[in-house]
């Protein structure tokens, strides 16, 4: 009947509009992560870069220390 046929029509529009919606979200959801990874890897990239100017400047400290030693028992 038409009424059937309508209610049909009806429920598969329904049932598309709500797969439109939950792809949307996972499109979402994927995004976010994504998002949330990179953030990641950047902090740690960030940590690394200030490991490696720490290490580098406790390096510059130690020669300076050492080069005064030297200085310092050449005056004596």
């Amino acid at each position: 009947t038409k009424a059937s046929k309508a209610e049909a029509a009806r429920k598969a529009k329904e049932e598309e509009k709500l797969a439109k919606k939950a792809l949307a979200d996972k499109k979402k959801a994927e995004a976010k992560k994504k998002k949330a990874e990179e953030a990641a890897k950047k902090k740690e990239a960030a940590k690394k870069e200030a490991a490696k100017k720490k290490a580098a400047t406790k390096k510059v400290a130690t020669k300076k220390t050492a080069t005064q030693k030297a200085v310092a028992s050449k005056k004596k």
